[in-house]
């Protein structure tokens, strides 16, 4: 996902001592005895009780005083402190280093693994929290006397002899002779050094478990910010400390497979997908094997997981349609049906504040005809669909819509998701996702007939549809053309699309959106606009999922199935017959001219120096900046879009033929283009992203494509 660069981690001031401090404890460093099973399958029996470490070491350097061209940072040191108490009481001898110069940080960390690691028995850990950087995709970490590469030739020289490169950390670490190693750095980071992990950790410690093992983990990926609220410090702390439920297996050990995987999901969740840590083991098939183990503290205290109701997607709908009811009658409807329901805490909550329901008539009818919004509108129903006397579940059922069945729509249920209908004569209700707007055609809207449209003809399928472009067939190469990118950029892939497309002219709005919604569409979900405005701002906050179901009715509506692109279809889209790094050159000083990123007006220490968009730390209206040879906008920057593909950590197997991939990790899909908040080595065409599919960010939205008609 774009050249390796380790950001800004934490604030602007800065701790004035610089020094090394050890615990209080060194004398009593202790191991750690675990229960081991036969194998990983679930069920399998105790194999005995080992001592899997003799003594327990740990390292914590923490920089803030930086100078030189970089910004002070405010809270390394004192998360560094705070982690250092923290190991020191669960038996760690503890080295704490802050503020280290050049020579320092290189020595300490040298002598740290090599003296400390000579003890085949002992676990080693270290914590970095500091500036890092790359130059020339090489990572380094930043020590706080070196200089900032970008002020000049002399600086970048000064700067690769005093910073610390990753991959002589990565000789520190062969250096020692303990089986375990884990390094945890409060950075972003990539690189070739180590292997991000994307499987799931192992059910059960066993034998495997003790086999030699360097891991890592970081605060976030590459060309992200780190933010400076120490929120990755708490989640950690709590999850060493058996404060969260980072134990997969329950069996009172925490490994750092497992610790990678609540990290990252819970910090990218929390973060808005704004940081995505990443977790992982050396490239070095000798320190690959094993896995680096924490005990944790009693759990006793941590509540239990929710209750998940016996039919979770009823139990949804149930509840989106009841949320916003003022009526006590409702949620009493709720927890008489869904006793164990994913909402029942909330639902008895609000049925406490409302007030008992009115037990009149289990078949109470309409509300006032006041709460109903009018409306005049044909519906078809996409499921099988009740006929309610009310808009209630509970209420009288009259009788059914099969599948396709259309019916007049003379009103919506003020905050409920009910439509009121004619049937048989008289009014009547239906749950409103069971509904949507019956298609329709809009002539001076459609694409024109006849001849087969041509590359850069621009259409509409109707007033409300996203404008497309269709582009010409055609192949590229695909990848990490310049040599400069990731691993996930690579090999380089040339792909043939052999027939035009109609791609999005802009990612899709607010406005269109909110059509979907009034269209009883996109499950009625509206998502936050973070108080930037909507209409013809592109829409954020929506999953893959919800972009799934925004397709779905799209396609009904106007008759023709729209989809996302292909991954690969998107970087022939964006690049529009170029091979450079931005669709417009290689230059980050015009950046400003086709992209929306993070630049002079964000004010972010890692944005784009050279240039300024206007927009800040928002999104900007579609279409604002220049088109791309095919005349797309915002191909680069603005918001991530999600793409069709499931995710590989590599471009080796993609299809040569543009199709998207359907295998590999597909609880996580790939986003293209960077954002209005990153930096411009993310913006650019080759690199690649991912997200869990039912995840959302403020930063995060789509465009749609579909296919022409050959004529």
């Amino acid at each position: 996902m774009g050249i390796l660069r380790i950001i800004l981690l934490n604030g602007i001031a800065a701790a004035l001592l610089v020094g090394a401090w050890a615990s209080p404890a060194d004398a009593v460093s202790r191991g750690l005895q675990v229960t081991i099973k036969e194998s990983e399958r679930a069920g399998a029996r105790q194999a005995g009780t080992i001592n899997l470490y003799g003594a327990s070491y740990a390292l914590v350097i923490g920089i803030n005083k930086y100078s030189k061209g970089w910004p002070r940072l405010s809270n390394a040191v004192r998360d560094a402190e705070l982690i250092a108490g923290a190991l020191q009481k669960r038996g760690f001898e503890v080295t704490l280093a802050t503020n280290l110069k050049s020579d320092e940080l290189k020595s300490t960390l040298e002598e740290f693994y090599v003296v400390k690691g000579a003890d085949p028995a002992a676990r080693l850990f270290v914590w970095f929290a500091g500036h890092g950087h790359t130059l020339e995709d090489e990572g380094f970490l930043v020590p706080a006397d070196a200089p900032d590469p970008d002020q000049s030739a002399a600086a970048a020289t000064q700067f690769r002899l005093k910073s610390l490169s990753l991959r002589r950390f990565g000789e520190f670490v062969r250096l020692a002779q303990s089986k375990h190693a884990y390094t945890v750095f409060d950075a972003c980071f990539a690189g070739t050094v180590f292997n991000s992990q994307r499987s799931k950790p192992p059910p059960a410690i066993t034998h495997a478990t003790m086999r030699p093992v360097r891991q890592f983990l970081t605060s976030g990926d590459r060309g992200q910010t780190v933010s400076d609220d120490g929120m990755f410090r708490k989640l950690f702390l709590r999850a060493i400390n058996g404060e969260s439920r980072a134990d997969a297996n329950d069996d009172g050990f925490l490994t750092a497979s497992e610790l990678g995987l609540f990290i990252t999901d819970r910090y990218t969740n929390i973060s808005r997908t704004r940081q995505t840590p990443r977790s992982g083991k050396l490239a070095d098939e000798n320190y690959d094997r094993g896995d680096f183990v924490f005990k944790l503290a009693s759990l006793s205290q941590v509540p239990p997981p929710p209750r998940i109701a016996a039919n979770s997607a009823l139990d949804l709908a149930f509840w989106n349609a009841i949320k916003d009811s003022r009526d006590g009658a409702d949620f009493a409807a709720y927890i008489k049906r869904f006793p164990n329901g994913t909402f029942i805490d909330l639902a008895q909550s609000r049925l406490a504040a409302l007030g008992p329901p009115d037990q009149a008539r289990p078949d109470q009818p309409a509300p006032p005809a006041e709460r109903v919004l009018a409306m005049d509108q044909e519906m078809t129903a996409i499921r099988s669909a009740n006929v309610r006397l009310g808009p209630d579940v509970d209420s009288r059922r009259l009788g059914n819509l099969g599948v396709g069945a259309r019916v007049a729509v003379t009103g919506k249920v003020a905050g409920r998701d009910w439509y009121r209908i004619k049937f048989e004569g008289g009014p009547a209700y239906v749950f409103a996702p069971l509904l949507s707007a019956a298609p329709k055609q809009t002539a001076d809207a459609s694409p024109p007939s006849g001849p087969a449209l041509r590359a850069g003809q621009s259409f509409r399928d109707c007033p409300e549809c996203p404008q497309m472009v269709v582009i010409p067939e055609g192949h590229f190469l695909m990848g990490d053309l310049a040599g400069s990118g990731d691993a996930d950029e690579k090999a380089v892939y040339r792909v043939t699309l052999r027939r035009p497309m109609a791609v999005g002219k802009f990612e899709v709005t607010f406005a269109q959106w909110d059509a979907c919604v009034a269209g009883g569409g996109c499950g009625g979900y509206r998502p936050a606009d973070q108080g930037w405005g909507r209409g013809e701002r592109p829409v954020v906050n929506v999953s893959w999922r919800d972009v799934a179901g925004y397709l779905k009715w799209l396609s009904r509506w106007t008759g023709k199935r729209y989809r996302l692109l292909s991954e690969s279809a998107w970087e022939y889209a964006a690049r529009a017959g170029t091979e450079t790094k931005y669709h417009f050159g290689n230059r980050t000083r015009q950046l400003c001219r086709y992209a929306n990123g993070s630049d002079r007006s964000s004010g972010a220490a890692g944005g784009n120096r050279k240039c300024s968009d206007g927009y800040g730390n928002q999104t900007a209206p579609v279409g604002r900046f220049a088109a791309n040879g095919f005349g797309l906008h915002d191909m680069h920057g603005n918001v991530w879009e999600w793409v069709a593909d499931c995710w590989h950590d590599s471009n080796n197997g993609r299809p040569v033929t543009g199709r998207a991939r359907r295998d590999g990790d597909c609880t996580r899909r790939v986003l293209r283009g960077g954002s209005w908040y990153d930096q411009p080595e993310s913006l650019r065409a080759a690199n690649r992203g991912s997200f869990q599919h039912e995840r959302r960010g403020d930063n995060v939205g789509f465009r749609v494509a579909r296919r022409i008609s050959r004529r």
